[in-house]
Formats: C-alpha cells, structure tokens, sequence
C-alpha cells in the first residue's frame, strides 16, 4: 500500500479519467480521454519514500518557505510537530531550528506554535469547538 503526499490532486484527476472503481462514472466530468491520451498517462514519475519523516523537512520547506504554501491552519500544525521534534532533540533553539528547516522566521513560527496550542488548549481544556469550518 501506498500513499500519496505530493499530488493528490493529479492522482485523484486521473482516477476521475480511468473510471477507476474508486471514483466509479463521476456525473460531474464531461470530459472522456481519448485511449492515445490514457497510454501516454500510463506511466508517471514519482519518488517512493521509506517513510514520512524521510520526506519531512522537504514538505515543511515547500509549503511554508516555498512556491506551494499551505494555509495558515495545516502551516501551524506542521511546525508544532518541527518545534516539538527539535525540542525532543534537546535544540538550543526549537523555534530557531523549525524556521531553518522550513525556510521561515524564528517569530513566525513562534506565533503559529502559539496560536496551534491556544486552539488545542481551548478545545481540550473548555469543549471550546475550534474548528474552522464546522461540517
């Protein structure tokens, strides 16, 4: 078993153009590939990783340093896992390693860390519902 940490979305498109069992006939898609445009997406490059943490630091670098960012939300949960993992280690600095490793700033990531916590705080502490978009 696998599973997808980079382009879900482009999996999850062409699951919709196979009509793969997972997705089934999706009534919503108009669009039907062509076998020649099926063949020539028959094989795609990807890199398997041993295990997430392997992957890790190159996430965390992409979605908050880099070209791709996350929102504020998946961003604060991220380095809350980067500055507890650098604090386990015994850094001098966790929130200073945590911005390097990310390519951030030690206050930015200090301010997410804080505000992830508040949140959990609030909902463990006092029931508090902290989701941002309430189903």
């Amino acid at each position: 078993m696998f599973i997808v940490l980079e382009g879900n979305r482009r999996l999850a498109a062409l699951l919709v153009l196979y009509r793969t069992k997972i997705v089934g006939d999706p009534d919503f898609v108009d669009i039907r590939a062509t076998p020649e445009q099926l063949a020539r997406l028959a094989e795609l490059p990807c890199c398997l990783i041993e295990s997430r943490k392997a992957v890790h630091r190159f996430l965390g670098f992409r979605h908050i340093g880099g070209i791709k960012t996350w929102s504020a939300e998946a961003k604060a949960r991220y380095l809350l896992q980067a500055v507890d993992r650098s604090a386990a280690e015994r850094t001098d600095d966790a929130f200073r390693q945590a911005a390097r490793r990310v390519g951030s700033n030690t206050q930015e990531v200090r301010n997410s860390y804080i505000a992830i916590r508040l949140l959990t705080y609030a909902r463990d502490e006092f029931g508090i519902d902290t989701d941002i978009c309430p189903a």
